[in-house]
């Protein structure tokens, strides 16, 4: 894993990237948890700094290892508000079993996973999970349904009685 960050690293130094570019390297095989070979899933997206992949106005997929990643939202909440992530689809992710979401902040709140089996239209809980303040809270959920752009989860939080001074909320397709 230490050799493709640094290729990765390398290629976006070459490119000498500006403003807000963004590089594509397709890895072709990672090891799963197991130690095999597997095939890679997704591309690997460098900001032209080499650290910065999106924000909660322009989030970015990113690879995971055995997964599909994205970074949510970063914006702070008012007492009370709502964050309503968008319409993540099942669509070409067959490797995946799971869809997690992690949140940590400042303030207490709630996280939840959201399903659709009908393209978004509906929307169901499927998982909510307590939030302690200051505390790393996860949520997980198998997928079901078939595969594909009928099949969406979305995150979303609703935060306590108190302003955040900062939310750091992701959510990813994994194999496990």
């Amino acid at each position: 894993m230490k050799a493709i960050r640094l290729l990765v690293v390398a290629l976006a130094l070459v490119l000498n990237l500006a403003g807000n570019a963004m590089a594509t390297v397709t890895l072709p095989q990672v090891n799963n948890a197991g130690g095999a070979k597997v095939p890679a899933q997704g591309a690997v997206l460098i900001g032209s700094d080499g650290n910065e992949i999106g924000n909660s106005a322009n989030p970015v997929q990113m690879a995971t290892l055995g997964g599909v990643g994205y970074l949510d939202s970063t914006a702070a909440l008012g007492g009370g508000a709502t964050f309503t992530g968008v319409d993540r689809p099942t669509t070409g992710l067959t490797f995946a079993t799971r869809f997690k979401a992690r949140v940590i902040t400042d303030q207490t709140g709630t996280l939840y996973i959201d399903q659709s089996i009908d393209g978004g239209s509906t929307y169901r809980v499927v998982s909510t999970t307590a939030v302690t303040a200051g505390t790393v809270a996860n949520a997980s959920v198998d997928i079901t349904g078939p595969y594909g752009a009928g099949t969406t989860f979305r995150v979303r939080y609703v935060n306590g009685a108190t302003p955040q001074t900062y939310l750091n909320l992701s959510s990813a397709f994994a194999g496990a």
